[in-house]
């Protein structure tokens, strides 16, 4: 499900590496791509899978991925989807880090649009673009990129295209805690795991915030 990059985290196959740490997938079933090789790409019914849990991957908190030092991040997902109403509260987890009042970051579809969200330490948004313009939940693949800066921005592209920014950050990014990383889900084990129904392929968080251009770029090279 992904390719090998120093400074990301990424999936690959049924099983997930996340800066040298083991993941798990939970759930969910192999798809072709959006290049259509067969069993590259895992898709979620975003339902519980028998265990208590809704389906995703999960990467057990270290502090190799979440600590005062890290000051930026690039969250990266190909997803396809035709969910627009999700579970909870119309919100489908994506990639995302945290616990119950102990949240760390998200990208995330809401109503079908993607969005990305930094917390603060008591769990009120440091950063928030709350929805990009375009509809993802359309059948189609997308390339969704969160773009976060402790203390100065958080921006939302779609495909390549700048959709949304929040340049008026609150409090201070809660970077540290014990929360796992998620694909597909929230860490959360309780009633709002936030489920994602969909295809989602090459899952990657970049520790520094890309530019414009190199998210265009990325899209470029990746595009189906």
């Amino acid at each position: 499900m992904g390719r090998a990059d120093r400074e990301s985290t990424q999936n690959l196959g049924p099983c997930v590496v996340v800066n040298g740490l083991d993941g798990q997938v939970s759930g969910g079933v192999k798809v072709p791509n959006r290049f259509g090789q067969p069993g590259t790409a895992i898709h979620f019914t975003g339902r519980a899978n028998g265990t208590g849990l809704d389906e995703g991957v999960v990467v057990p908190h270290d502090t190799r991925l979440s600590n005062n030092s890290m000051t930026e991040l690039t969250l990266v997902a190909w997803v396809r989807t035709s969910n627009v109403a999700g579970f909870d509260n119309g919100i489908q987890r994506l990639v995302s880090k945290g616990r119950s009042f102990e949240y760390n970051f998200s990208l995330y579809l809401q109503n079908g649009r993607a969005a990305v969200t930094a917390w603060q330490f008591a769990g009120a948004d440091h950063l928030i673009v709350r929805q990009g313009t375009s509809l993802v939940a359309d059948s189609r693949w997308h390339l969704l990129v969160g773009v976060i800066r402790n203390g100065a921005f958080a921006q939302l592209y779609v495909d390549g295209v700048l959709e949304g920014e929040d340049l008026t950050p609150t409090g201070t990014w809660n970077r540290t805690g014990l929360g796992d990383f998620t694909s597909g889900r929230y860490p959360d084990i309780d009633d709002w795991n936030e489920p994602y129904d969909g295809d989602i392929d090459d899952v990657r968080v970049y520790r520094r915030a890309f530019t414009a251009q190199e998210v265009a770029s990325l899209y470029a090279s990746e595009r189906p």
